[in-house]
């Protein structure tokens, strides 16, 4: 993919040749071969075959036009000749052209078809897998953004949604691709009701160089609105025969299955992933700032006790105004949350966990000054043995009682010894099992069931 500079006048024409001018040299790639979109313009141009036109009148992203070239030969060569014709008009000044080679940017992992009219993801196909992750009768899109707005409030409160309207972002535009050393990173702007301004949501998708991870961020300068609206994020994923999950405080569930029989099903609070799966492979997606889901489809307003969902789409529910107990009327001014997602070949709740526990968990680092030219370095790690499948939920230093405070949970389905062990022969650690208080248990021991939580005391000597 490439993005292109050239000067570039406040009416803009663009005039296609005809195919003819292709055969006459091979070289060349016919520019102009239809209207995606844009306004038609009658133009009698002196050259003859430049017979079919488009206009824009503005430069800032509120106007914009698109249009397919003919296909480019396949010669194996890297280059690519494509011609067409700019008109100009009176105001000179400088914009763009984005110059998209079937709309599909990859990297070792993905590749990644975006719909530029709206600003979302078409397609995400899995290098690894073999699969796409987008749902083929999805309408909206990956990260699609769905400003929906009440007819009343009471409907809520009765129980019922009869009278509601769903909107996506009036007018979309590319703005922009920013490489960087870690990701590249593809930004859209876009008008909605919901905004302060015009162009006042920016999505954001980061691409990672080196890992299997992609982010979505989203900006927005959210306009103070007092009658009852809310925003959903689409993820209209789809794996056949695959599996919804999602972790919760403690576990991992399956909405509508594993979930207490009458709880709330409408929507779920997701702690720290969820994910599609099946035997060979999975989906992960986590999100640091936005914990409600709705799972199988927006599932507003249906009140169904133990319903199940009805697809593996996902919505995420960043806000809403719908209930007035202590809750703000409204939401305004700058708001920015981000999706993380990844997929892997291993489809277990082990990956999946510590994905979701890793992306929660900012890296913490720290600036130790030096002690001296021939002072011996003060570090050495504390623990060894330490089982792949235990994840540290917490920890903290109890300085009364000289010792640490420890949380884990074992997190692959498999019963295992927990007996980490000291690297260094300065140090030796005695382990005590206790409850959730710090209490001692009498008769435990370091015998983790399946998926158990348990707490420890490490007793550094």
């Amino acid at each position: 993919m490439k993005r292109l500079k050239t000067v570039f006048l406040l009416l803009v024409f663009l005039f296609g040749y005809k195919t003819a001018y292709n055969q006459a040299d091979k070289r060349f790639v016919n520019g102009f071969e239809s209207k995606i979109n844009g306004n038609d313009f009658q133009y009698h141009s002196s050259i003859q075959l430049a017979t079919e036109s488009l206009l824009v009148r503005a430069t800032d992203g509120s106007s914009q036009m698109e249009w397919l070239t003919s296909p480019l030969p396949d010669n194996n060569k890297d280059t690519a000749i494509i011609i067409w014709l700019a008109g100009i008009g009176s105001s000179p000044g400088y914009a763009a052209f984005d110059v998209w080679v079937n709309k599909i940017i990859e990297n070792q992992c993905y590749e990644i078809g975006f719909d530029t009219l709206r600003g979302t993801v078409r397609s995400l196909f899995d290098k690894c897998s073999g699969h796409e992750w987008i749902a083929s009768d999805d309408s909206t899109g990956l990260g699609a953004f769905i400003y929906e707005t009440l007819g009343n409030r009471s409907q809520m409160e009765s129980f019922k949604l009869d009278n509601y309207q769903r909107r996506l972002p009036d007018t979309v535009w590319f703005e922009g691709i920013q490489p960087g050393e870690l990701f590249d990173a593809f930004r859209f702007r876009a008008s909605t009701p919901a905004a302060m301004v015009p162009g006042g949501l920016i999505t954001e998708y980061r691409l990672s160089k080196s890992f299997p991870r992609i982010e979505i961020v989203y900006h927005l300068e959210k306009k103070l609105v007092t009658e009852p609206e809310g925003i959903y994020i689409a993820f209209p994923f789809d794996l056949e025969g695959g599996n919804l999950a999602f972790d919760v405080q403690g576990g991992e569930i399956r909405p509508g299955i594993d979930q207490i029989p009458g709880s709330a099903n409408d929507w779920n609070t997701v702690q720290t992933y969820a994910r599609i799966y099946d035997n060979n492979k999975q989906l992960i997606l986590s999100s640091n700032d936005i914990p409600l889901m709705q799972f199988g489809g927006i599932n507003t307003g249906r009140y169904k006790a133990d319903a199940k969902p009805a697809s593996l789409y996902r919505y995420s529910w960043p806000m809403n105004n719908y209930w007035t107990t202590n809750f703000n009327a409204y939401q305004m001014g700058t708001h920015e949350w981000t999706y993380t997602l990844t997929t892997s070949a291993d489809a277990s709740q082990a990956t999946a966990a510590r994905f979701g526990a890793e992306n929660k968990v900012p890296f913490l680092s720290r600036v130790i000054p030096g002690g001296g030219k021939d002072q011996p370095e003060d570090k050495f790690s504390i623990f060894s043995n330490w089982p792949a499948h235990v994840m540290l939920v917490d920890m903290k230093p109890l300085d009364d009682e000289g010792c640490l405070f420890m949380h884990v949970r074992e997190i692959a389905g498999q019963k295992v010894l927990f007996e980490p062990e000291t690297l260094t022969k300065t140090y030796s650690i005695q382990m005590v099992r206790c409850d959730a208080n710090g209490n001692f248990l009498s008769e435990a021991n370091s015998l983790l069931n399946p998926y158990e939580s348990a707490f420890f005391k490490i007793i550094i000597k």
